[in-house]
């Protein structure tokens, strides 16, 4: 038997390895949070990035990722490099919920880090640009697979993590305004 992943930010639209499917599932007890501070894919250290993670209350809607046992140790060795680049990820197995029942799953939880300020996103949404893209892009391409999951009507809605308020309008990324990071 292979194990599972659940996925809750770019894991969903961008997983980058090979699995025997995806569904949705839902973790309870813990959050989406913009919590992580993006040094790399979505920023810099002049201007990070804020990128998705876990922190203990409430639930998140995410998808879980069954991945075939011959190539488990391969793709979690890869999904450990690309997770742990960003300070404050902590691989954890946790249960979820899915179609089928329960599940085990790998998870990467970012509980100790603090949440930031509501004006920190807005400025990375709308400045920071990192090796994999702006962080707007990110914002905008998990918001965006989120608003079209289908899940079970009992579950709670899926929510993105953004905090009470925060617009599109109040956050528009322009090229003029964004801080591009040198990369050599």
């Amino acid at each position: 038997m292979g194990v599972f992943v659940f996925g809750y930010g770019s894991l969903m639209w961008n997983p980058g390895f090979r699995h025997g499917g995806a569904s949705p599932a839902l973790l309870e007890g813990w959050r989406r949070a913009w919590c992580v501070r993006s040094t790399y894919y979505r920023g810099c250290e002049r201007m990070p990035g804020l990128v998705l993670g876990l922190k203990r209350g409430g639930s998140c809607v995410g998808l879980l990722f069954e991945i075939p046992e011959e190539f488990a140790s391969e793709t979690l060795g890869a999904l450990d490099e690309r997770e742990m680049r960003e300070h404050g990820y902590l691989r954890q197995t946790l249960s979820v919920l899915h179609a089928a029942g329960a599940a085990e799953a790998i998870a990467y939880t970012s509980e100790k880090l603090p949440d930031p300020h509501e004006d920190d996103i807005a400025n990375a949404y709308r400045r920071a640009r990192g090796f994999a893209g702006a962080t707007s892009e990110y914002v905008e391409r998990t918001r965006e697979f989120i608003r079209g999951m289908a899940v079970p009507a009992h579950w709670p809605a899926a929510h993105d993590g953004l905090p009470p308020g925060f617009s599109d309008s109040e956050t528009r990324s322009t090229d003029a305004y964004a801080y591009h990071c040198n990369r050599r």
